[in-house]
């Protein structure tokens, strides 16, 4: 930003003739235009980017729509989505907090540590959580990982055994 700004100025330093151009005001001015709506986009970007509520929008790796059975605590939900950094799951209300750390437990495989990031009414009476692995655990970044491209055998309700998460072509 601090570039674009620069530039900005520099073109307003040669509209006002302080430096020497060989070029008219108008193309500086239709330059300094240019420069002027790709600064505003940057800002409103960098915005949105860092905006709270967007948080759980911020995921370190590619979200695979896909619904499977989950626990966190002995209590049943409903996986939504997962990441190699995260998932996004739905349960009864009041069984997740947001900040609370939990152990999510995916069909075939040991429970993973994850924090909740933020939670949210669903459409059915049900809330749908954001979960997120700990900046650095690479232990529950591999359990992920695994999970997603080497899926246990009848792990996803619908899907033939051997075929894994990472293929579902579900969307949203």
């Amino acid at each position: 930003m601090i570039v674009v700004a620069a530039v900005i100025l520099y073109a307003a330093a040669g509209v006002a003739g302080w430096v020497p151009w060989a070029t008219s005001p108008g193309s500086t001015v239709a330059a300094g235009a240019w420069l002027l709506l790709a600064g505003v986009v940057l800002v409103l970007g960098t915005r949105r980017i860092r905006a709270s509520e967007f948080a759980t929008s911020r995921r370190n790796g590619h979200r695979i729509a896909i619904k499977a059975p989950v626990t966190i605590g002995g209590v049943q939900g409903q996986l939504l989505d997962i990441s190699m950094g995260g998932a996004a799951v739905s349960f009864a209300q009041g069984v997740l907090q947001e900040g609370q750390r939990v152990h999510l437990a995916l069909p075939g495989a040991k429970p993973v540590a994850l924090e909740v990031v933020r939670v949210w009414d669903g459409a059915d009476g049900s809330e749908t959580s954001s979960l997120r692995a700990a900046d650095g655990d690479w232990a529950t970044y591999r359990a992920l990982s695994l999970w997603i491209f080497h899926t246990p055998g009848n792990a996803i309700p619908g899907f033939p055994p051997g075929v894994p998460a990472a293929a579902s072509l579900r969307i949203g």
